[in-house]
């Protein structure tokens, strides 16, 4: 049976989650192989030198944007492995999903568009679940962890982007070609400190350079070229949001079987306000796309 464009498209969509939920994973190993974040950062952008090939007919607008997008991007990326020298990597994924509780408000602060209460439910149900994390294991003692501050960081950085994206790319004949651009200009902002304020890795082996290529080519240059042709093919803004709101449950599933992460009361309880705080994002759209269905 011959499977439709949408559905090939979400399919493609569902894997590019997959990928991005594994990719924390051989980034924590790199992290406790001694290499620094800068450095993971730099290799997963290099490979975007693979794709300046289907650069074509580029505009300057275009190169504008990307320079924009790839500074918040690079931004995002960097905060968001820090924090994993910090935190488990399923706590530092949780964390990173409170931009879905973020972007509403942002497109509110900056483009007016309409905010709902769900949206504010969701923003202090998020704000409960950090707490949590914030709190000892042991006690009801609340104390700032550098980890969870780089984490939310990442989140704020990642919410700028995508609402950015979303405003750049209507205007854009080719999001791909914006894409590369924004990937290139994050690669040089890397490039300019990583060479000056820390040493090239020393550990090279089997579970560090496959680690590299999975972060570099798979979970950079492939997923994002799967997001892109399934949103292509699907042409349904509000399932794609819905697949991508799985990203952190992929990281928390893999953490628990692949680095045996343990389960803390105070993790389970912020995992479970955050995601609650997600849900409450994502109601509307379950509730616009579940009636279009019908």
């Amino acid at each position: 049976m011959k499977i439709s464009d949408k559905t090939y498209g979400s399919l493609l969509i569902h894997l590019a989650v997959f990928f991005w939920g594994f990719s924390f994973i051989p980034q924590k190993i790199l992290l406790q192989s001694g290499f620094s974040s800068l450095y993971i950062v730099f290799f997963r952008f290099s490979f975007i030198l693979l794709c300046v090939f289907f650069i074509k007919d580029v505009t300057f607008n275009t190169i504008k944007r990307g320079f924009f997008l790839g500074l918040v991007l690079f931004s995002a990326i960097l905060t968001q492995v820090y924090s994993l020298k910090y935190l488990d990597v399923s706590v530092s994924a949780f964390l990173l999903s409170t931009n879905m509780v973020l972007i509403p408000i942002f497109n509110y602060i900056l483009f007016k568009k309409k905010i709902t209460i769900f949206n504010i439910l969701a923003m202090f149900s998020a704000g409960i679940g950090v707490i949590f994390f914030n709190q000892s294991t042991h006690s009801i003692e609340f104390s700032w962890n550098i980890g969870i501050l780089l984490a939310l960081l990442s989140s704020l950085c990642f919410t700028l982007h995508i609402i950015f994206t979303n405003h750049f790319v209507d205007k854009e004949s080719s999001p791909f070609q914006l894409h590369i651009f924004q990937s290139l200009f994050a690669l040089v902002a890397v490039s300019i400190f990583v060479f000056f304020l820390d040493d090239f890795p020393q550990v090279w082996n089997l579970a560090t350079i496959s680690s590299i290529i999975f972060v570099g080519f798979v979970g950079t240059v492939v997923a994002y070229g799967m997001l892109a042709y399934g949103q292509k093919l699907t042409q349904d803004p509000l399932k794609t949001g819905l697949i991508m709101s799985l990203h952190p449950v992929w990281t928390f599933i893999f953490a628990i079987i692949l680095l045996n992460e343990s389960l803390t009361t105070n993790k389970l309880l912020g995992i479970f306000f955050i995601a609650f705080g997600v849900f409450l994002c994502e109601w509307e759209s379950l509730k616009k796309y579940y009636l279009l269905k019908k």
